[in-house]
This record gives structure tokens, sequence and C-alpha cells, in this order.
């Protein structure tokens, strides 16, 4: 009797411990259960090493303007950061929208409003869009060239690499997408996205951000992105609005494969910057000085031509070139003719008391659109008397053309 009694006893003590452990675990699970979710997630979003090697690689951002630009634009007077360079030209973007509106005639025009945004004098009012008087409104981003307009401007810089296939370059270029090709081709260390419409520099802004946020990696990426892109008041456009309907077919019309493909090299390489500036600043006003080795190289597109750069304000240019650029340093321009495949190449070299212009190639220039009556033209270049010229041209069809001449010039004799 005892032995049964000792025996319930032990096998009661037993169904209690094993309540015990089981109320234990019951409680204790979500205590191991966060521990273990937390734990994983802690491993998870710790970024690979690998990871972080890219993130730090991504280039620096940054948004400056010249004197004149900060007098034209009370906003650009202060310096952004890189957290607030995207925010603080969107908010341009906003009020230069209702200036245009109020400079054709869509909206009640506000003087007093046009001037919290600038402080250039735009005089009255036009009712329809026209081509005449057009460098203020291009200033204040009312009429800007987002369309590309230069034929094949890639071998312009399969020209330069060429021509130095081993240089550091620090690359600066107008115009809206003729920037990235230029990295593409050229490899530079950094890019000065350089305009004088505060409009183009916005649109780059919002390009940059898909490009930094790898978005631009395959080519159903770059057409959707381009889609989504907020411009407006295209210059080549029949009808202006704030927001027009655009595409990369739309924009880059006449290099549309080129224009794809160098964009998705562009996101390939847009580590090896080591920054990129937005810079607000007419051709004449802007430093482009080569840092330590380096060469730098300036696309000019057509912005040489005598309306958009005057010859004061070249002579200004070349004066600051010749005071500031130290000896050997050296500057590559490009200048490419409006609408044609057709451009030149200007090298800039500081010697030690003079400076050796020379014109590496050069193709002759004419007078858009095609269709007009050949006129050739010459640029600021040209005309400077110390200019040494090789006699090539840089085109591969006026090469072409130039080697035919002397074919037909030999069989006559």
């Amino acid at each position: 009797m005892k032995m049964n009694v000792l025996l319930f006893q032990s096998k009661v003590k037993w169904i209690f411990q094993i309540r015990d452990q089981h109320f234990l675990l019951h409680k204790l699970f979500p205590f191991f259960f966060l521990v273990i979710f937390f734990g994983s997630v802690c491993k998870i979003s710790k970024p690979h090493p690998e990871v972080k090697q890219i993130q730090a690689k991504k280039p620096k951002l940054e948004l400056i303007a010249s004197d004149k630009m900060r007098l034209y634009f009370p906003v650009l007077e202060k310096d952004y950061s890189e957290q607030e360079v995207f925010s603080a030209l969107e908010s341009i973007r906003d009020i230069s929208n209702e200036t245009c509106q109020m400079i054709y005639s869509m909206v009640p025009y506000d003087k007093e409003k046009i001037k919290t945004y600038t402080n250039i004098e735009l005089g009255s009012p036009i009712t329809s869009k026209f081509y005449l008087h057009t460098f203020r409104r291009i200033i204040v981003g009312c009429w800007n060239f987002f369309q590309m307009n230069d034929v094949s401007p890639d071998k312009d810089f399969e020209y330069i690499k060429n021509l130095y296939p081993n240089a550091r370059f620090d690359c600066y270029s107008v115009g809206f997408l003729q920037p990235y090709i230029m990295h593409s081709k050229l490899n530079c260390e950094n890019l000065y996205l350089l305009d004088i419409d505060l409009r183009i520099i916005e649109g780059h802004a919002q390009l940059l951000k898909f490009f930094h946020e790898d978005k631009m990696q395959t080519e159903e990426d770059v057409l959707n992105n381009f889609k989504e892109l907020n411009i407006g008041w295209i210059a080549q456009y029949k009808t202006f609005n704030a927001k027009t309907n655009i595409s990369l077919q739309s924009l880059c019309p006449k290099n549309y494969e080129m224009c794809l493909q160098e964009l998705l090299n562009f996101q390939r390489k847009y580590t090896k910057l080591k920054k990129i500036t937005l810079y607000a600043s007419a051709l004449h006003e802007a430093n482009l000085f080569p840092e330590d080795s380096k060469i730098s190289v300036v696309y000019l597109s057509n912005a040489l031509e005598d309306y958009y750069t005057k010859k004061k304000e070249f002579d200004f240019m070349m004066k600051r070139l010749e005071e500031e650029l130290q000896t050997n340093q050296k500057i590559l321009f490009i200048y490419h003719n409006g609408g044609r495949h057709l451009f030149g190449v200007y090298e800039v070299t500081k010697l030690e008391n003079e400076l050796d212009i020379t014109s590496s190639c050069r193709d002759r220039y004419l007078f858009y659109p095609e269709e007009e009556e050949r006129t050739y033209y010459n640029i600021h270049f040209d005309r400077l008397k110390n200019l040494k010229t090789s006699g090539k041209y840089c085109s591969p069809n006026q090469v072409q053309s130039q080697l035919a001449k002397k074919e037909n010039e030999a069989e006559k004799q």
C-alpha cells in the first residue's frame, strides 16, 4: 500500500513538472521568437561589405552658380547641401512655371511676384510663341532646349579619346543629353552640367536622381523614366506647356539608339565619377580650370555662336584663361554645328607667358536648316589672329570628302 502511494505521488509530481514546463515554454515562447526574428532582421539589414563599397563610391552631388547668376536669381544666393539640392531645384521649377505662364499671357502678369524669382527685366508679356528676343526667356527657363539638336556628338568625344587615350578628364557640357554621352565616352573624373538655363539644370537633377538610385539599368527603365520627367516650355515643340509629354525618342530624335545605349552605359559608369556639379553659369563666367594633371574638356554644342556668346564675352573668357591657367595646363573646347554632324576641337594650352591656341581639327560649319543654300560660317575661335590650324577635318564624312577631292585632283593631273 505504501509503495502504491509513493508511486502515485511520483506520477503526480511528474505531471505537475510537465505542466510547469509547458507553462514556462508558453510564456517564454514569444520572447524567444522576438530574439530570433530581430536577430535575423539585423543580419539581413546589415549591408554586405561590397554593397557598402558601392554606396561609398556614389559621386558627390552639388549645385553652384556664377556670381552673375546669383544676382539674377535670389534662390541661388544660398549654398545647398547635397541633401537639399533636389528639393531646392523642385521649388525653382514651380516658381519658374508661374513666371512662364505670366510671360505667355496664360495668367495675369504680376511683376512683383516675378521679382521673387528673378531680377532679370523680362518686359511685357507676349501673346504667341515666337523666335525673336529669346535669350532672357532661356535664362529664366521659359525657352528650353531639352531636345538635342546635335547630330552624333558621340563622335566628338571619340575623337578626344583617340587624341588623348591616357588622359584624365574633367568634363564640362551644356545641353540636356550631351553630358551623359560625354562621360560614357571619356570616363570623366568630375562632370559639370553647365547651363545658363535653370530649367535645364533642374531637369538634370530629375534625371540624376534615377541614376543615383540605380534605376536606369535596362532599356525599359530608361524609356519609362524619361516619360516621368517633369519638364516643359520646350523650344522646339509647337505648343508650350508647363509639363510636356515627352519620351527619349522625342528628346533625341536624330540619335535615338545612340542616346539609349549611352544612357545605359552612363549608369554602368556612374560610380566612376567622383563629383557631379550642377553649374548654373554662362560659359564665359564659368571656372573651367583643370585640377591636378587632368585636362578640362568643354563641350559647347553651338553655344559659342554670336547670338549666345558675344565677342566681348568671348574676349573676357580668353583673358581669364591667359591670366589664371597654370603653365602646361590644357583645355579642349568642342564646338558642334547645330543640326549637323560637323564639329571642331580647339586646344588652349598655357605656355610660360602666353596661350597656345590650336584647332586640332575643324569641319566647315554650315548654317541650319539643311535645305537652305549652303553658307559657311566661323565662330569666335576661328577669328583669333594667333590661332594655329592643323588643316584637318574632324567629321568622318568631311574627311572622306576631303580624300575624294584630293583623289580627283590627282587624277586630273
